[in-house]
């Protein structure tokens, strides 16, 4: 699959500010999928930078996941840092423009500590100074099928659109130039009352054909719903690890 070899159909989902969770955050994860001999994919907004995650595993597939910015430059820029470091391919996140009405961090009164010290965005751009919240109200709206050819020139490496929740996305993707076909909801936190992605699996598997990869994610807890994804068309399950 895009001339990678995996030991497992399980890889690492994008997740932002692994710091948090570990002083180590993306370095000990990506370390992790490679000795499990997978693909970790490191987030815009990571803790890491793009070429620390990448030094941390030099012989391990990575993925870098873009949150396109409104700045064609700033985008350019974080692509340019990603190809440098030996990404694998580019995972276009399409699902996640505004912030979600997250519930739980409402609750938890959850803000990121300022500041955040190497935010791959935030460290990588010209913009230094800016935070989490800046760069992510400066993300793009009006996403469009065109973006998917920008990124390939710029890039030169397979795209594959993460968010899709239907066959028409799936279909639009594709025709666009997509390498492969992300089925998410984000987790089931930034739509309230959106379908679930296994229950969209199937409808988006059927429309693919086979024709590019699909990677599933949202929902899975255990083995048992890896394999029931699998066997529903899905070629990988992307799954959560922390460092």
């Amino acid at each position: 699959m895009w001339d990678i070899d995996l030991k497992t159909p399980i890889i690492q989902a994008p997740s932002a500010a692994q710091g948090l969770a570990h002083e180590k955050g993306e370095v000990d994860t990506a370390k992790g999928m490679a000795a499990a001999g997978s693909i970790f994919s490191i987030s815009t907004y990571a803790n890491t930078l793009v070429e620390d995650a990448a030094a941390a595993a030099p012989d391990a597939p990575q993925f870098f996941q873009l949150y396109m910015s409104k700045d064609d430059q700033f985008n350019e820029f974080l692509l340019q840092k990603a190809v440098k470091a030996g990404v694998k391919a580019i995972i276009l996140t399409v699902d996640s423009t505004l912030g979600g009405y997250r519930e739980a961090d409402i609750q938890t009164k959850f803000q990121f500590p300022l500041p955040m010290p190497n935010l791959a965005a935030y460290s990588n751009s010209d913009g230094a100074g800016k935070g989490i919240s800046e760069i992510y109200a400066a993300a793009k709206q009006g996403i469009v099928p065109e973006d998917i050819q920008k990124i390939k020139e710029i890039t030169h490496l397979p795209v594959i659109v993460k968010g899709i929740q239907s066959p028409v996305d799936a279909e639009l993707a594709i025709q666009a130039g997509a390498d492969g076909i992300w089925v998410s909801n984000h987790g089931g936190r930034q739509l309230d009352g959106g379908s679930a992605s296994f229950e969209v699996l199937p409808l988006v598997a059927q429309q693919v054909a086979k024709r590019v990869p699909i990677i599933f994610d949202s929902g899975v807890r255990r083995g048992e719903h890896v394999f029931k994804a699998l066997a529903s068309g899905a070629d990988l399950v992307a799954q959560l690890f922390t460092g």
